[in-house]
């Protein structure tokens, strides 16, 4: 049977989401493992730069940003839709999957998780330093789940590292049982 590995990564801005990512990568890849980093904001800021944005990741933006995956979910739920497409779509059944998925409204993790049906594994990632003085609800409330994972992302970049290691790791033991 292959695996599938189903992973929410959150926290604020500049926290090490995708360093983390990409060291968990490095680690899945040495098991032969494809890795997907999937954000549900990023069909949002392919819209957003059709109708003006400038990719400018300052408050106007990153409300801009908010607002419009606000209406995209109200009306057509397109970023849950999209995530469900990418394991749709780039999944073979004769290989070994892990997907990262970047979602930050509490309540559509929630969404997610519970629509999968099986162990999704969910992290939090924070860092002191990270942008915190936030303005839109996408990014203000991220805190608000319960995750599997709190990563205190205040070490070196070996720290994080090593943690990345150590919680692959984990996972995969819990998909090996």
């Amino acid at each position: 049977m292959r695996k599938l590995l189903l992973i929410v990564v959150n926290g604020y801005p500049q926290s090490g989401k995708d360093t983390f990512v990409n060291y968990c990568r490095k680690y899945l890849e040495d098991k032969d493992f494809h890795t997907h980093n999937v954000s549900s904001v990023d069909p949002i800021k392919k819209a957003a730069k059709l109708i003006g944005w400038d990719g400018t990741k300052d408050d106007k933006g990153r409300n801009f940003l908010s607002e419009l995956k606000d209406l995209s979910t109200k009306y057509y739920d397109f970023p849950f839709k999209h995530m469900l497409h990418e394991i749709e779509t780039r999944r073979f059944p004769d290989e070994d999957h892990c997907f990262f998925f970047h979602i930050r409204e509490p309540e559509e993790i929630k969404k997610f998780v519970e629509y999968i049906g099986f162990p999704v594994t969910t992290i939090f990632i924070e860092r002191k330093d990270s942008i915190k003085h936030l303005t839109n609800t996408g990014d203000a409330n991220v805190k608000d789940y319960k995750y599997n994972y709190i990563i205190y992302n205040d070490k070196s970049l070996e720290g994080l590292n090593s943690t990345a290691y150590i919680i692959m790791n984990t996972i995969k033991k819990e998909i090996d049982k």
